[in-house]
């Protein structure tokens, strides 16, 4: 099969890739900087640029010709999606159409996976794990523009006649992560050990998320791309619930020195929903499980950082 992933150069996007060729598929990789040392392979082919670029894409598309499309590439940064609205709208949503549009070119009519978020939901103010049909009520620039992203697809599936799934991501960690609350503290308590830092500062300790392996994470897209019926969305979670104060413990025991937590204010965000847990169900019935402890995510987090 021959895969077309938007977003390759990305956290998710490079482990899928890797999951991808592993199976013995063919790739074209489209991302911008390509930080990431892949493995060569002549199945894989990186292609730099813009998916705000419709001339770049239209060529990349016409002349890749996928069977498959996972669109990954997006503007995911909370911070920036704070501090920058307008740019997390153009990428996200002005980005998937001119995705769309490429694809509508070719004579054949790819399966199109798109990458959106548990962002969409609404608030979750229990600790009750969030079903596909749980409200949706983004309250972000982030969320909402995953959520127009959505309902762009829609349009397109019922216009154009498209094959496109939706897949809702909840919190995948692992190696190569930044910008989250775990490579945060991973990276935190290797300044520790590294005797950079005295103390590690956190923020709010009592919030719960659903913290799954990125590795459990890309094969949960690989099966939704083999099973995954037009039109639905995917929860990719753990069902599992853990307070930040829960994981930092975790982080403290693999830690080589002693670490000393200080809370500040300045980086507890008053969007954070107290909790917010995914009901992996739906996603379970493609075949799906996942094999990964937080304990083994945590770990590998921690040696990634002293390596850097």
């Amino acid at each position: 099969m021959k895969y077309l992933v938007t977003g390759a150069s990305g956290f998710i996007g490079s482990y899928l890739v890797e999951l991808l060729i592993k199976k013995g598929h063919k790739v074209c990789a489209l991302g911008r900087n390509f930080k990431l040392g892949y493995v060569e392979s002549n199945n894989l082919n990186l292609s730099e640029g813009s998916i705000l670029e419709s001339d770049y894409l239209d060529k990349v598309v016409l002349d890749y010709d996928p069977d498959i499309v996972f669109h990954l590439a997006a503007q995911s940064s909370p911070g920036l999606s704070l501090a920058n609205p307008s740019r997390t709208f153009q990428v996200n949503t002005i980005g998937t159409i001119n995705l769309l549009e490429s694809l509508k070119k070719l004579d054949k009519k790819p399966k199109i996976i798109l990458s959106s978020s548990s962002a969409v939901y609404s608030p979750s103010l229990t600790s009750k794990a969030i079903n596909e049909k749980y409200p949706i009520n983004p309250s972000s620039a982030y969320g909402l523009s995953k959520y127009n992203m959505e309902q762009i697809a829609k349009m397109y599936i019922e216009q154009a006649d498209m094959d496109i799934v939706i897949a809702r991501p909840f919190f995948l960690i692992g190696p190569r992560k930044i910008d989250d609350v775990c490579s945060s503290l991973g990276r935190g308590i290797v300044d520790i050990e590294s005797g950079d830092k005295k103390n590690l500062e956190v923020g709010n300790l009592k919030i719960v998320r659903d913290f799954l392996d990125i590795r459990d994470g890309a094969k949960a897209l690989s099966i939704i791309s083999e099973k995954g019926i037009s039109g639905e969305s995917y929860n990719i979670s753990s069902g599992k619930g853990f307070a930040i104060r829960n994981i930092l413990d975790i982080f403290k025991e693999g830690s080589e020195s002693r670490v000393i937590e200080i809370i500040n204010p300045k980086i507890i965000r008053s969007i954070d929903d107290p909790f917010r847990i995914g009901n992996p169900l739906k996603l379970r019935s493609l075949g799906w499980k996942p094999e990964y402890k937080i304990e083994q995510s945590v770990s590998d987090i921690l040696e990634y950082w002293r390596k850097k």
